[in-house]
């Protein structure tokens, strides 16, 4: 029953333009781009390590030397998403590289064949392989800073998709600002931003990369921050939101407990979750986990780690 699950499930997650024409691509970060970004809602504009080049690429400033970072989770026991990422500072700019990949291995291939002539009860199905469905996206990001309180980034993407024996490739790009004018912080970011790209499949199917903008804020509150973010996706452009709250006592400074809401699109749907997690960091090592609902009836909580290491 579970692999039923996994396969409607990457049916979904699959391209709909191998069979009914143009539309909009499955990010594969759509999840969330980090432990810590998911434990305060989604929101993808402050994260302290080298993650923050899957959301706004003007973050890379945080980054003082060098900066790694890791993050994985598995879905119904067996949908892998995973991404590793760093980044490092030169005289001039800042760099950051990383990979993401979504994907589920040994998925039936199946036939059918009716034994009686006609009668559904009939039909005996059959499995003849396996596949697989990947979902991977690179980026390389690029920020430098108009003053200290005013950050800019630019990133490009490279995205590729393979579904059994078909495979699809496309290019964008993504850009941001950061105006951090403590303690408000304001970050704006657009992933796509060429309107026009798209990803093309080996049977000839096409996929739209559509627009993606972030607006979010962020406000220190000593102990206590808060953040919020208004999201646009698709190509109609549909709105959701986001808030969290993140404490940190002044007694165990290195210690995080964070709280959110996010919003997103399933289908033509808004569904609402609730998320929460800790976030521990301690001589430059930072240990993330995030807790989020899920739909499923079977599996109705969904887990995740990131580990990131920065000096």
């Amino acid at each position: 029953m579970r692999h039923l699950y996994v396969y409607i499930i990457t049916l979904c997650l699959c391209s709909a333009s191998i069979i009914y024409g143009a539309s909009d691509y499955w990010m594969p970060d759509r999840i969330g781009i980090s432990a810590g970004s998911i434990r305060i809602g989604g929101i993808e504009a402050f994260e302290d390590d080298a993650a923050i080049v899957f959301g706004n690429p003007a973050g890379l400033y945080r980054i003082k030397n060098f900066s790694l970072s890791l993050f994985s989770t598995k879905i119904i026991d067996e949908i892998d998403y995973s991404n590793l990422s760093f980044a490092f500072a030169t005289p001039v700019f800042k760099i950051g590289l990383g990979y993401f990949s979504q994907g589920v291995d040994g998925i039936p291939r199946t036939t059918s064949s009716n034994t009686s002539g006609g009668y559904i009860e009939d039909i005996f199905v059959s499995q003849t392989g396996e596949f697989a469905y990947k979902n991977n996206m690179m980026k390389l990001a690029m920020q430098f800073s108009q003053a200290d309180m005013l950050h800019f980034g630019l990133a490009g993407v490279y995205y590729s998709n393979e579904i059994d024996t078909i495979t699809g490739t496309g290019y964008n790009m993504d850009a941001g600002l950061i105006l951090d004018i403590d303690p408000l912080i304001i970050s704006i970011h657009l992933k796509n931003v060429l309107a026009s790209q798209k990803v093309t499949y080996s049977n000839n199917g096409v996929e739209n990369l559509s627009l993606h903008s972030f607006y979010s804020l962020g406000y220190n509150l000593n102990e206590l921050k808060a953040f919020a973010q208004m999201k646009i996706i698709g190509s109609n452009q549909r709105f959701v939101k986001s808030f969290g709250l993140q404490y940190s006592p002044s007694v165990i400074p290195f210690l995080y407990f964070s709280g959110g809401y996010k919003e997103d699109y399933v289908l033509t749907d808004i569904v609402n979750r609730f998320t929460g997690g800790i976030g521990i960091s301690l001589f430059g090592i930072q240990f993330d986990y995030a807790y989020e609902q899920s739909d499923h009836i079977e599996y109705n909580s969904k887990h995740y780690f990131s580990f990131g290491f920065s000096y």
